[in-house]
């Protein structure tokens, strides 16, 4: 067997830990610290074994006021501009009065940079594009503004029309690094 690779009866031994211990009444979180194993692991075992799986998080339950008031002291200290990246790498600033912020009032920091470049709000339909591929990368040269989600569909995978020559030398271009 090539090193690196666990084997089966390994791989079947610790599916029953995890099976063994989340029956005797642990979570998913508990058994995480527990043992060591990532969450998505002990909750992709526990599924593959078709084992019940119990509520888990803030299911059926509501937050103390405690709670409420600690998150409410901490948003009040933001200040329009703070900004915090996500882990699919996206950016979002806090701008609670945008028409667009979420329910936190944040907003995706590429939308206020071509917001800013177009001098208008974006509507709801319009998309953009990162030209570079990369999600944080919010510079104004390399955001290009779509009519619709279409649109951008179209340019990143053209099926059934002809591309042109031109067309595939740009996309080309675009993935050299």
């Amino acid at each position: 067997m090539p090193t690196g690779y666990r084997s089966e009866l390994y791989q079947e031994q610790y599916a029953d830990r995890i099976c063994s211990l989340y029956l005797s009444g642990l979570t998913v979180a508990q058994i995480e610290q527990e043992t060591g194993w990532h969450h998505s692991t002990v909750s992709r075992v526990l599924r593959s074994r078709k084992v019940q799986m119990r509520p888990g998080g803030m299911v059926g339950r509501r937050h103390t006021e405690a709670a409420k008031r600690a998150v409410g002291e901490a948003n009040s200290n933001r200040v329009p501009g703070d900004w915090w990246m996500t882990t699919d790498l996206y950016i979002y600033e806090y701008q609670p009065n945008h028409p667009y912020a979420n329910s936190n009032g944040d907003v995706r920091q590429y939308r206020l940079v071509m917001e800013a470049k177009l001098g208008r709000f974006l509507l709801p339909e319009e998309t953009i594009h990162h030209v570079n591929g990369i999600k944080y990368d919010n510079a104004p040269e390399n955001l290009e503004l779509f009519a619709s989600r279409g649109e951008h569909s179209s340019h990143h995978a053209p099926i059934g029309r002809k591309v042109s020559n031109e067309t595939k030398q740009r996309q080309s271009q675009e993935k050299k690094p």
